[in-house]
């Protein structure tokens, strides 16, 4: 009766909200991967730059020329 329908209505809410549930987890463990992703490719850039400056100070300072000698 109309007891039936009241409790059905429980459990599609429930899997209703397992649902969304699991597909934010699922959002938000993707956005993390992208965002630690980022940061690592940013990182990397960062570290590369600092080298080519440290590369230029020293061939600008004559070290490299002292090096090839």
């Amino acid at each position: 009766g109309d007891g039936d329908s009241s409790s059905k209505n429980v459990l599609d809410a429930f899997f209703l909200g397992k649902a969304l549930a699991e597909t934010l987890n699922e959002r938000i463990e993707s956005t993390v991967g992208e965002l630690l992703s980022t940061v690592g490719r940013l990182q990397a850039e960062q570290q590369r730059q600092v080298q080519e400056f440290q590369y230029e100070v020293l061939s600008n300072s004559g070290y490299s020329s002292a090096i090839e000698q």
